[in-house]
């Protein structure tokens, strides 16, 4: 088995990039994924290469829009240690997890315990703190945190308003 935490290389000094990964269930139709659309929809190309990860690949409009707007689409393979190598290979700076992880088991939430990137990130599709040692930022807004960013596991990095976009 994959250990849950991992040690990153030094950022290359040669990438001039920034190198993210955005983590979804799948990318149907619905909340989670029209409210993670606009993490990476605008980004300038010249300076993020966005990948997007899926644990179930479906071929649908949504689906192919999302890739348009990105460098690539990964679908991750079946086994959880394999689906652990396969996103530290890719080096990422940053990895955005857009599934909630609060509700309920699934494969989001068994991934967003390791460590995958140099710096995990979360935001409104869990609405509560993860408690996860390898998150390391919360994105909420100022009126959804309120007062509760003492409570948060991850550092609450409050955005102005509700913190909620909704895309498309």
């Amino acid at each position: 088995p994959e250990p849950l935490d991992w040690t990153f290389n030094a950022r290359p000094s040669r990438r001039t990039k920034i190198r993210i990964g955005i983590l979804r269930n799948h990318w149907l139709p619905g909340t989670e994924s029209i409210s993670t659309l606009p993490v990476f929809e605008h980004l300038d190309r010249d300076r993020f290469e966005v990948v997007l990860y899926t644990l179930h690949a479906t071929a649908n409009d949504m689906e192919h829009y999302c890739g348009e707007q990105v460098a690539g689409m990964v679908a991750l393979p079946s086994s959880l240690p394999e689906q652990v190598n396969a996103i530290r290979t890719a080096d990422l700076d940053i990895l955005w997890i857009g599934t909630n992880v609060t509700m309920v088991t699934n494969g989001i939430t068994l991934l967003s315990a390791f460590r995958l990137a140099r710096v995990q990130v979360t935001s409104i599709n869990s609405p509560t703190t993860t408690g996860f040692r390898n998150v390391d930022l919360y994105f909420g807004g100022q009126l959804s945190l309120g007062t509760s960013y003492g409570a948060y596991h991850e550092t609450a990095i409050a955005l102005p308003g509700s913190g909620i976009c909704f895309s498309r």
